[in-house]
């Protein structure tokens, strides 16, 4: 018996094809199932610097205040114009966390300069461990947003691909981190690809403290970034 794909399957796939991507695989390697450790749901799932996953039990250790450190925060990677799947799925804000302990980051505040502003609001601990990394984005379909693992899903915040801010504030109402690109400050925001922030230390609204990922992360869809690693740029 044989199964004869429809008409609008093959075009979709052909026109993949003709941009560099790939059709969307729900389940690729390197995908993990949430677990809960405990058995009461107190547990996150983030990835350490070499792109492993791990799973931490989330506990009153966890800084959620600033306490802590949790300024030493970082917006370390940005995706505001992937090119395989539509800016609504596929847009994605990477955090860093430079530190020695975990960072919970439940409760905070992504915003703009202007209209846009989310409250983290998980359910549960969502943790950024030490010396690791979490990926929020539009949408955490994988089938949807590009091949993407991610944390949490976040809504009323858009990235322009021209001229945009981006501000994280922690419970305690300090601004964390924030960076501010342009076309007229010198950013170039690349189509189907992210930045990443290459220069510790350097200032984040310089042009040349960034560097477009060049290759695809495993599962992508054909757009290039590294979510949830160190830069590849």
């Amino acid at each position: 018996m044989f199964i004869t794909a429809s008409r609008s399957h093959l075009l979709y796939v052909a026109v993949l094809a003709l941009v560099g991507c790939t059709e969307p695989n729900p389940a690729y390697p390197g995908s993990a199932p949430d677990l809960d450790l405990a058995g009461d749901g107190s547990v996150a799932r983030a990835s350490r610097p070499d792109g492993s996953m791990m799973v931490i039990k989330a506990d009153s250790s966890a800084d959620s205040s600033g306490a802590k450190g949790s300024s030493a925060i970082q917006i370390s990677e940005i995706m505001a114009n992937p090119d395989c799947v539509d800016d609504r799925d596929g847009e994605w804000i990477e955090l860093f966390n430079p530190a020695s302990h975990a960072v919970n980051i439940n409760g905070w505040i992504l915003r703009d300069d202007d209209d846009d502003f989310h409250v983290i609001s998980a359910d549960g601990p969502l943790i950024v461990p030490p010396k690791g990394y979490i990926v929020l984005g539009r949408s955490d379909d994988e089938h949807d947003n590009g091949g993407l693992e991610v944390a949490y899903a976040y809504s009323d915040i858009v990235l322009s691909n021209h001229t945009d801010e981006i501000v994280l504030i922690n419970q305690s109402g300090k601004v964390v981190d924030s960076v501010s690109y342009s076309h007229g400050a010198g950013f170039t925001i690349p189509e189907g690809a992210s930045l990443s922030f290459k220069q510790q230390g350097g200032a984040k609204n310089n042009p040349a403290s960034w560097c477009v990922e060049p290759s695809p992360w495993p599962g992508s869809d054909g757009d290039t970034g590294t979510p949830g690693s160190k830069p590849g740029c």
